[in-house]
């Protein structure tokens, strides 16, 4: 079946992108293998922190954009575990972005989908 959400992403990228002025970027979690959050301290309270690898170019990408659309299935009446693994890791890097979270559950999903490919 695959993933629905692929298909929601890239309608609501091209219909960003009709936006005079704007410059729209798909992150995909796919392409940031994230470790498991497991520091000590809250990124927000450790301005010590040195991410590397992976986290430091998730938090970078986060970084250099203005606005967030997050397009994520639901997941056991929740967000999956892999973006909340991924929003444990932020610190400061969305406190002056914009964002919004377009959370699908499957039936609808299925629906949006489906428009989104005519």
């Amino acid at each position: 079946m695959g993933r629905s959400t692929d298909r929601v992403a890239k309608w609501v990228a091209d219909a960003a992108s009709k936006v005079a002025g704007a410059e729209v970027e798909v992150l995909d979690l796919r392409d940031y293998e994230l470790p498991m959050f497991n520091e000590a301290i809250s990124p927000q309270y450790n301005p010590d922190r040195k991410p590397e690898g992976a986290v430091k170019n998730w938090l970078d990408a986060l970084s250099k954009n203005d606005a967030f659309i997050v397009v994520t299935p639901e997941y056991n009446r929740s967000i999956p575990a892999v973006l909340k693994n991924a929003f444990d890791h932020v610190g400061y890097e969305l406190t002056k972005n914009l964002s919004l979270l377009l959370h699908m559950v499957l039936p609808m999903a299925l629906k949006l989908s489906h428009i989104c490919e005519a």
